[in-house]
């Protein structure tokens, strides 16, 4: 999940309020069992990972383009490296990327 400091506890959430993922995923008592992976966003420089292209906005200088590095890092680095040490479903009907944005 992006944001991942938000994830599961909420003193180290963003806004002091985690999004409770671990007793949400409990609650449907059908569903199967997950792994949720939290990635922390780099703070002031989220936008930045999140964007694919700078915004060329005066609001907004020197804001984005480095989402292709971002997404390249989850999908070469974070996910083989979770499939590797859990026992996962790599195949994409069982993998979801998540957050709030």
């Amino acid at each position: 999940m992006h944001d991942g400091q938000n994830v599961f506890h909420s003193k180290e959430a963003f806004a002091g309020y985690s999004w409770k993922i671990i007793p949400l995923i409990k609650q449907p008592p059908d569903l199967p069992q997950v792994i949720v992976v939290g990635i922390d966003n780099a703070e002031a420089n989220r936008l930045d990972e999140y964007t694919p292209w700078p915004i060329n906005d005066h609001h907004f200088k020197n804001l984005g383009g480095h989402g292709f590095a971002y997404s390249d890092w989850v999908v070469n680095t974070v996910k083989p490296f979770i499939d590797q040490t859990y026992r996962t479903r790599s195949n994409c009907q069982n993998t979801l990327l998540a957050g709030f944005f």
